[in-house]
């Protein structure tokens, strides 16, 4: 229990250090500036791709609480309305620059959470942000694809191997965990590469699971906040759905944060008890030379 209470210490104690809360907010800010790019890229390629249906914005909406669905609703309505497939790759360009500031505010307090400074090119790692918000993109389209077709894929299953049948219709009843592992990837290339460091991929696993979990309860912990707080109009108005958003993204990046913290932890625990080990193996090994050093001088002096 003595453990347990001085790990919780700790972490307070590093959590308050790095100012997760401040970087949260500054990372929560930036997203929401770099919502109407991203929307307007996402909606874009979905377009390209042609998966791009009526119930993509039913899938869009299955990570953003259920009282802030209609706001969000006309911003993608707004976008799918400007016809996106006439904008040329310099406005591709511009929009995925612009998106990618989320991810660099993000990258700060990583870098600052891990202990490193950031001594990358500027545009270097603007680009390499944008890369990133470029694969969460992918996977985004990748789960609307498998929403929408889904139901085709199973059936095409089904009809060439009969024996998966009960499987892939469980796998299909599913989508929960389908919105998790999108979750759960994401963080784990955020959290493995965009810190300035060399980590092992295998110690970001703990954080990304926990902080994709936190991130989905507290999703529809927020969702049950809106449905019954009736104050919240009366308070902020017509911002309110701006408000909510923004106090949404500001628990969740706490959470993205919070789980690099919990990495830290981890790979700090880990290394001690491997220098630990070594330092052991080390004074076994010296004291097995000096035994067999002391043998010698023995068989020699006999």
């Amino acid at each position: 229990m003595k453990k347990v209470v001085r790990f919780i210490i700790k972490f307070v104690n590093k959590a308050t250090a790095d100012s997760v809360p401040a970087y949260a907010a500054q990372v929560a800010f930036f997203v929401m500036l770099s919502f109407f790019p991203f929307m307007m890229l996402l909606v874009m390629i979905a377009s390209k791709l042609s998966v791009m249906n009526t119930n993509v914005l039913g899938y869009i909406l299955r990570v953003v609480p259920s009282g802030l669905e209609s706001y969000v609703a006309y911003i993608v309505d707004d976008v799918v309305n400007a016809n996106v497939q006439s904008f040329t790759l310099i406005t591709v360009f511009v929009s995925l620059w612009s998106a990618a500031k989320g991810i660099q505010a993000l990258s700060t307090g990583l870098n600052k959470i891990y202990g490193v400074e950031q001594n990358k090119n500027y545009f270097l790692v603007r680009l390499i942000c944008a890369l990133y918000t470029l694969i969460f993109m992918l996977l985004c389209l990748v789960v609307i694809a498998i929403q929408a077709f889904g139901s085709q894929i199973a059936h095409k299953i089904i009809d060439h191997y009969p024996a998966f049948a009960d499987a892939t219709l469980l796998i299909l009843s599913l989508k929960n965990v389908v919105t998790f592992l999108v979750i759960f990837i994401f963080l784990l290339l955020i959290y493995y590469q965009l810190p300035n460091r060399r980590g092992h991929m295998r110690h970001e696993f703990t954080g990304a699971v926990l902080a994709s979990v936190a991130w989905m309860l507290m999703t529809r912990g927020f969702s049950v906040y809106i449905k019954y707080s009736a104050d919240n109009s009366k308070m902020y108005g017509s911002m309110t759905s701006i408000v909510l958003i923004i106090i949404w993204l500001y628990i969740g990046m706490q959470i993205v944060l919070y789980g690099a913290e919990i990495n830290y932890y981890l790979s700090d625990l880990i290394w001690k008890y491997r220098e630990k080990h070594r330092l052991k193996k080390k004074a076994e090994r010296e004291e097995k030379q000096k035994l067999k050093k002391q043998q010698e001088e023995n068989t020699s002096i006999s």
